[in-house]
């Protein structure tokens, strides 16, 4: 009798000990008191060219962790963060941590994944772990392979450089030459702006590709003498931006329409003078919702810029879906293979930013010109 006792007790440590595990691996683990942790790795670019980009990614993870911790009391989310360093070796050491040493089971992030590749391969190493990008385009993390597991909520590069081409549509510009920062961003923006062009009739005239921190100068005078209608200025260097729009003023003619991309996110935050080039045309991301305005701006005392919403939405792609029932990695694929996940497939997530807004600088200031 007393083997027989022993014996169950064992067998029955056993399940306990394997219903554990289970319940980790489905991202969670139940508490004494009923209550269950979802632990979330968050590789994040604190240090780096990348970094304004982490800190307010890391505020829009705090952001969903309040909101959904208040209407969901009996669940623990914990979110561990490494910084990422904004280079791809960082990347890889972050997420690298966050899986064995903080057995985090879902990764948001590493910031700029597109531009610091590498983290991605570790989707190999770890087939339970699931990614979610907030700051990298899908057509940029799904290379050189695609993986099921890894999830964008960053912008669509095609919708982008469709944006370029409206904008030169609207004063029936033909040629276009490009001023680009060496960045993978930037080059699937051009492959894909060259690609749909030809159902503008526009061509790409000249293109010239410079490094972060470089002076634009020589670059830029050799585009101005190709006589292009239009010249796009494609960088997220401030003191390229610079430089660039003190040359435009200087010595570009006034018919050469200017066509920046995420202008905007620069525009008033320091001594650019961006206010100062009339007529430059750019477009940025929708704007999330005003309520989240609000909410970022009464914890953090500014409007969240970047991919601040982007990073609220990655956190509640996670927890809707294990709310669900389902688990990240095993999400039927029809309607996000290899795409930005769209306010459609995520229910009830509350920002959106999977649009564009397009603007001009009038009369010194930033105004929006579609509704």
């Amino acid at each position: 009798m007393k083997n027989i006792i022993k014996n169950s007790v064992i067998v029955l440590g056993v399940a306990l000990v394997i219903i554990g595990i289970l319940n980790f691996t489905k991202g969670g683990a139940p508490n004494s008191d009923n209550s269950q942790t979802i632990t979330i790795g968050a590789a994040l670019a604190f240090s780096g060219d990348a970094s304004a980009w982490g800190e307010v990614e890391k505020h829009g993870i705090e952001m969903a962790v309040r909101d959904y911790k208040q209407e969901h009391p009996n669940i623990n989310v914990v979110v561990n963060y490494e910084d990422s360093k904004s280079t791809s070796t960082g990347g890889i050491s972050a997420v690298q941590k966050l899986i064995s040493i903080d057995h985090s089971q879902y990764i948001i992030g590493p910031t700029w994944l597109d531009s610091y590749p590498g983290a991605q391969a570790l989707l190999d190493q770890y087939p339970d772990i699931v990614m979610v990008a907030p700051s990298a385009t899908i057509a940029g993390i799904q290379i050189p392979k695609k993986y099921d597991r890894l999830y964008s909520l960053y912008n669509d590069i095609d919708k982008e450089a469709k944006n370029i081409l409206d904008i030169m549509n609207t004063q029936n510009k033909k040629k276009i030459a490009i001023l680009s920062l060496n960045d993978q961003y930037y080059d699937l923006i051009i492959q894909s702006l060259k690609k749909q062009s030809l159902q503008y009739g526009i061509s790409v005239v000249a293109e010239e590709r410079i490094n972060y921190g470089e002076n634009p100068k020589t670059a830029l005078e050799k585009l101005n003498a190709t006589g292009a209608e239009s010249l796009l200025i494609a960088s997220y260097d401030p003191g390229i931006s610079t430089q660039a729009f003190r040359f435009v003023l200087q010595k570009v003619s006034k018919d050469t329409q200017i066509i920046s991309t995420n202008i905007g996110e620069y525009l008033h935050a320091n001594e650019n003078n961006f206010d100062l080039i009339e007529g430059v045309y750019y477009f940025k991301p929708k704007s999330a919702n005003r309520e989240f305005v609000q909410k970022y701006k009464a914890a953090y005392g500014t409007e969240p810029q970047f991919s601040a919403s982007q990073a609220y939405d990655s956190v509640m792609f996670i927890l809707n879906v294990l709310e669900q029932g389902q688990d990240p990695k095993t999400i039927v694929q029809n309607t996000m293979t290899y795409g930005p996940i769209t306010m459609s497939d995520m229910n009830g997530i509350k920002t959106d930013n999977q649009l564009y807004d397009l603007y001009m600088v009038k009369n010194g200031q930033e105004v929006r010109l579609n509704q």
